[in-house]
């Protein structure tokens, strides 16, 4: 209800809500945070005339989440920040009421090539039991997670390139414009191999109907050899 902004402010908003990849660079408590939640907001009110949905996703987590694949077939990174970012879509879909669970449900079980007894916390789940593998201090308890991540269909989140399809396909079948992707905590929280696996999947998901826009940290964001800042993302 209260927010006091300069004209570059506004400007940082407008780009925020508007196309393209965008990095919004600044150190801890410049206020990255707000702004994305602004754009947010802003876009959620005028969502019915401008059919531009805002996503908005903390990734705070992080390094609760190993990025070593070996014997697992997939990688665990790469799965919880996609997970992440489709159980936001997936809750922004539903507070719009664009989507039903139902809906939903089913494109989840094309897109993950598995038959699932969908619930609104399955991806939840998916999520928790990715940051378990790294915190769990028992052999039985991370064979236990193993198993059970075995049967959610993490190829199918592995593969970027397929859940921008997905997204897309929801934009066109509910006359949606544009998604923009607010990508929140997406680089200090990182560790090194993390952030080049992130700015790969923020390149791959990005173009056409869906922007993506990440908060940053001037000096210590390493975008990885594939990733160029003004051809990638300005």
């Amino acid at each position: 209800n209260c927010f006091a902004e300069t004209v570059r402010e506004r400007d940082f908003i407008d780009k925020l809500k508007g196309p393209g990849a965008h990095l919004l660079e600044g150190p801890r408590g410049v206020g990255k945070s707000s702004l994305l939640k602004k754009a947010e907001l802003e876009l959620d009110e005028a969502y019915l005339e401008s059919k531009v949905l805002a996503v908005y996703v903390n990734f705070k987590a992080s390094l609760l989440v190993e990025t070593d694949s070996s014997g697992l077939g997939y990688d665990p990174f790469l799965c919880w920040v996609t997970a992440k970012v489709l159980d936001a879509f997936y809750k922004k879909c539903r507070k719009l009421q664009i989507l039903t669970s139902e809906e939903i449900g089913d494109r989840y079980e094309r897109l993950l090539g598995i038959k699932i007894d969908w619930t609104s916390s399955f991806l939840e789940r998916v999520i928790l039991d990715l940051q378990s593998l790294t915190t769990t201090v028992t052999d039985e308890k991370r064979e236990e997670i193993l198993n059970n991540l075995s049967s959610a269909g993490l190829a199918g989140l592995a593969n970027v390139e397929a859940v921008a399809d997905f997204v897309k396909n929801i934009m066109e079948d509910k006359e949606i414009n544009r998604v923009n992707f607010l990508f929140d905590e997406a680089a200090h929280t990182f560790d090194e191999q993390q952030q080049e696996i992130f700015f790969q999947f923020f390149k791959l998901l990005h173009g056409g109907s869906i922007a993506v826009k990440a908060a940053t940290y001037p000096g210590v964001t390493s975008y990885g050899g594939n990733f160029e800042i003004g051809q990638d993302a300005v």
